[in-house]
């Protein structure tokens, strides 16, 4: 599932930039916005077709090695670790999964080749040939939880084909990882694949959510920009880097325009992400611009919250 934090980073990221170009449409904006998050509904697919194709890989290679009579015992069990895998048939079984794919036009085709060295690497995890010799659903479903685990974390290989791929790749990891994790561990044997990709009440409304962020702050950016220069006049205008004006001016937009965000919240999500996003300084200016611009606006009775936003 999103959550409102990753949004806020694929707003900023777009509204940067809006920022960053000149004559730029309000809805190119808006269309760069929504294809950074529908690119993550795929590489949720890609990667959750990732153990279907692994397996298809250990399965051909363990046939091969059977014809030629190759006497490697603990390579073909390794390969067997795979190919009789209970959880991969589930989600290679799910018609639904199936479609969503196709739709998308996500495969492994092209990265075929790498998948030598992704079943190496996979082999080498304390728990992948641990697996009990009676097929085990619940097991073979921690395993798989592993596998993914690694492969976000460790392997160069996953990592470097991802990034090609999909240009948010690190922002993405860990919704992506949550997520799948998520499917893995409701999969049983009778329902189907819980797919968290797919649009819900949920999912629609927190992409609104950041579709009216952004829509806000880039209809106020040059308001905002005096509402800011008001409170920085001590600041030169030219040193404030672009990174904490966006945040400041998305920030103003939760303030103005989200009445049930507590002002509290706003400014904790903008210090949050400054630390990964601006300078080592940001935090400290960030903290004290937003307070007095909060405080200024409340006393101009601009700022109107209800229900949740009341929350001190």
């Amino acid at each position: 599932m999103l959550n409102r934090r990753y949004i806020r980073i694929k707003v900023f990221q777009a509204a940067y930039s809006f920022a960053q170009q000149e004559n730029v449409s309000l809805e190119t904006i808006r269309k760069l916005y929504k294809g950074n998050i529908s690119k993550l509904q795929d590489a949720y697919l890609k990667i959750l077709s990732l153990p279907v194709d692994l397996k298809h890989f250990a399965t051909v290679e363990l046939d091969k090695h059977q014809q030629r009579n190759f006497t490697d015992a603990k390579r073909m069990e390794s390969y067997k670790v795979l190919s009789d895998n209970l959880t991969i048939d589930k989600i290679s079984l799910d018609a639904k999964f199936a479609d969503s794919l196709l739709k998308s036009g996500m495969n492994w085709q092209a990265e075929w080749d790498s998948f030598h060295t992704l079943f190496d690497e996979i082999e080498q995890l304390p728990s992948y040939m641990q697996r009990s010799a009676k097929p085990d659903l619940e097991e073979d479903k921690i395993l798989l939880k592993h596998i993914l685990n690694f492969l976000f974390d460790k392997s160069e290989v996953f990592n470097s084909l991802m990034e090609d791929e999909f240009i948010g790749w690190q922002e993405d990891k860990p919704v992506l990882l949550k997520n799948l994790g998520k499917t893995i561990d409701q999969i049983t044997e009778t329902e189907s694949l819980k797919l968290y990709h797919l649009p819900n009440p949920e999912w629609k409304e927190i992409q609104e959510f950041g579709a009216d962020l952004l829509e806000k702050t880039i209809g106020n950016f040059e308001e905002f920009e005096t509402l800011i220069g008001g409170r920085t006049l001590n600041w030169d205008s030219e040193r404030i880097a672009l990174t904490d004006s966006i945040f400041m001016k998305m920030a103003l937009s939760e303030f103005l325009f989200f009445e049930t965000i507590p002002i509290k919240v706003t400014i904790n999500e903008y210090l949050e992400l400054a630390k990964v996003y601006s300078t080592p300084k940001s935090n400290s200016f960030l903290n004290g611009v937003l307070d007095n611009l909060q405080k200024d606006l409340k006393e101009e009775g601009k700022i109107v919250k209800t229900g949740r936003g009341l929350i001190q």
